[in-house]
């Protein structure tokens, strides 16, 4: 990981989403929760068990959905935007959780 990378781990999805030219939608109510102990906070609160599945809406760049796969057995994601849907499949195959 370069320097820039350990400090802000975010860079890389910043400069994915600077590749698709993207800026969030006030329309689409587009925000992103960055913090990763947060993500942690809310799939604990989901009390997620063994073998269930997980439903996210507004999957947007997958910070949330890694944390519930770390807990489901799969975890569906619905995502609007074109843009954010494509590197969820990106980043989650089919499949895989």
């Amino acid at each position: 990981m370069s320097e820039a990378g350990a400090r802000d781990p975010f860079a890389a999805y910043r400069a994915r989403l600077d590749a698709l030219g993207f800026k969030p939608s006030r329309r689409l109510g587009q925000n992103f929760l960055l913090e990763p102990s947060l993500h942690r906070v809310i799939a604990d609160a989901a009390g997620l068990l063994e073998g269930d599945v997980a439903l996210e809406i507004g999957a947007g760049l997958g910070f949330l959905t890694r944390e519930l796969a770390a807990r489901a057995a799969h975890v569906v994601t619905v995502e609007v935007d074109p843009r954010l849907a494509r590197i969820l499949r990106e980043d989650f195959p089919a499949g895989e959780s």
